[in-house]
């Protein structure tokens, strides 16, 4: 009897794993471009999944860069963000320069020391995601 049961937990098991591995996958986040508005460049991410709405903050790095003013909202299931770059901002960044989105306070750097978000990440996975080089203007 304990073998049987044993059995059929193990099985259960192997038969679930497939669907905790896909509930737990991050969501895939994207570039959606960029549009000048006034003094500003609305920098548009998107998601296959929605962004957390919670009391910890997405951060947009480029480069040695941070971002934090933000709306976020959700479309038919999506999540869809946007960053509010000063233009001058936008115009010192370097193209090259590696792109991460970051969630939580964890990833945000102090000011004047300067953090390799790429290792930060590593420890971190499911709150970074990396949105690849910038191309510049």
């Amino acid at each position: 009897m304990r073998k049987i049961l044993t059995v059929l937990i193990i099985s259960l098991n192997l038969l679930l794993l497939p669907f905790s591995a896909i509930a737990q996958q991050s969501p895939k986040v994207e570039i959606a471009g960029t549009k000048v508005n006034g003094d500003n460049v609305e920098y548009t991410l998107t998601s296959d999944k929605p962004f957390y709405f919670a009391d910890n903050t997405y951060i947009l790095h480029i480069g040695l860069n941070e971002f934090k003013i933000y709306k976020q909202w959700k479309v038919d299931g999506k999540g869809k963000m946007m960053f509010v770059i000063p233009v001058n901002d936008y115009n010192k960044l370097m193209a090259g320069d590696d792109e991460w989105l970051t969630y939580g306070n964890k990833l945000h750097k102090e000011a004047g020391v300067e953090m390799n978000v790429e290792a930060e990440c590593k420890q971190l996975p499911n709150s970074c995601w990396w949105l690849g080089k910038y191309s510049g203007k």
